[in-house]
């Protein structure tokens, strides 16, 4: 496992354990149970509209030190279900895109509020701040092996967006 963790896993792409799932099923088994990869564009004509532009309009009508406190307080307990994961790949788009919207957040942040009142306020924050963790995200799927498959995609690639 530590070997695993040291790994450089950014350059490996998230489908690839579609296609082990896929390749894992019988063609039979695979039709009966709809079972295939969905690419990443489709996924993102769920996510968008779902996630990332609602928290969006948020961070944007954000003003006060206490708006990013309560976005980012907020951002770090929304949870996220695939109820039909297969190879975790919504799960993993999805996460990325949190870690973009909490990376947005913490930036302005730092732009916005840079005075030393302001660091008196953050830096308490940010030292008991939870972080968007892929403990954040759900997948339920008929097959017990497409679980153990999602989960071992998201955590391998939860280093190459900064869990």
């Amino acid at each position: 496992m530590q070997t695993a963790t040291r790994a450089n896993w950014q350059n490996v792409n998230p489908a690839i354990f579609g296609s082990i799932f896929e390749k894992a099923l019988e063609t039979t088994e695979r039709h009966k149970l709809g079972a295939h990869y969905t690419h990443e564009t489709d996924i993102k004509k769920i996510v968008d509209p779902v996630i990332v532009q609602p928290w969006s309009r948020q961070i944007d009508k954000a003003e006060t030190l206490s708006d990013y406190f309560s976005l980012l307080t907020a951002l770090s307990g929304f949870k996220v279900l695939d109820p039909a994961c297969g190879s975790g790949n919504f799960l993993f788009v999805a996460f990325r895109e949190m870690k973009a919207l909490e990376r947005r957040l913490l930036a302005e942040m730092r732009t916005r509020f840079n005075t030393p009142a302001d660091a008196k306020q953050i830096v308490p924050f940010l030292l008991s701040y939870k972080y968007v963790t892929t403990n954040q995200f759900y997948g339920i799927d008929v097959k017990p092996f497409a679980v153990e498959l999602a989960k071992v995609a998201l955590w391998l690639h939860s280093f190459t967006v900064g869990a």
